[in-house]
């Protein structure tokens, strides 16, 4: 990290990132349908499964909407503690 360029490229990566999770977020609650599932070791349990309402326009629109599973949230540090989407078997 010695290299300017690595040091801006890596900075321009990160601004990115973090504009992309803001965007994210934001349409997040359209995408998806949460269903509150109680307390599972002290957090809350959210299970989503995608919004049927909700018609896709983007690539990552489309990835998000195809997705199931359960988040694990806690709510005294205010962050995911855990994510999870049903295993497949091959």
């Amino acid at each position: 990290m010695q290299n300017p360029k690595v040091r801006l490229a890596a900075k321009k990566n990160r601004e990115v990132d973090e504009n992309n999770l803001v965007n994210y977020s934001a349409w997040m609650p359209d995408v998806v349908l949460y269903e509150d599932q109680g307390y599972q070791e002290g957090l809350e349990k959210l299970a989503f499964h995608p919004n049927p309402a909700f018609a896709p326009k983007t690539y990552e629109e489309t990835t998000l909407h195809a997705m199931s599973g359960v988040v694990l949230i806690d709510l005294d540090e205010k962050r995911i503690a855990r994510f999870s989407g049903p295993s497949r078997s091959r």
